[in-house]
């Protein structure tokens, strides 16, 4: 348990997750800034790590950005291409975040994700999160995929995101 919310602790914090020291003690440094600081002071500090090649640390900082809760364009283009990360865990995580933020410009990215060569697993994760974002312009691609869908676990997340994405009826 750690409290860094000043912005001397987040420098130290800084310094242990950029440090070549062990994963895990770089990605609970990633995580402890994620609680205290701005997604802009996030970005700031440890946006380059999206790109380490720990994917226990790039998974952190996908971590930390869902804890500091705000979407943003710049938060859209760090997560972005760890949509593709080579890391399966990463993937979904980039997923899940993408809708926990409330990312759409990241909804033609997310529907990709959906292909049936993805592991299921994947899917899922894509599906919850274009339900949680509305699927903004990509519902006729989401129900294309969703015929193509023959996991019922995966079937029922795209439902969710197809009734996530109908509108509203008309007040009377």
């Amino acid at each position: 348990s750690i409290e860094a919310d000043q912005s001397w602790e987040r420098d130290e914090l800084a310094k242990v997750a950029h440090g070549s020291g062990d994963d895990a003690l770089r990605a609970a440094a990633v995580q402890a800034i994620g609680a205290f600081a701005t997604t802009t002071e996030l970005l700031e500090r440890l946006g380059d790590l999206a790109t380490s090649p720990s994917a226990q640390v790039r998974g952190a900082v996908l971590w930390a950005l869902q804890l500091a809760r705000e979407g943003s364009d710049a938060a859209a283009r760090l997560v972005e291409p760890m949509l593709g990360d080579p890391d399966p865990v990463v993937r979904r995580r980039a997923c899940y975040v993408a809708g926990n933020l409330g990312l759409d410009k990241l909804a033609p990215a997310l529907a990709k994700r959906t292909a049936p060569n993805e592991d299921p697993a994947l899917r899922l994760a894509a599906y919850v999160a274009l339900g949680e974002l509305g699927m903004p312009g990509v519902a006729a691609e989401i129900v294309a995929a969703i015929k193509r869908e023959d996991d019922p676990r995966v079937l029922g997340a795209a439902s969710n995101a197809l009734i996530g994405a109908a509108p509203l009826p008309s007040a009377i």
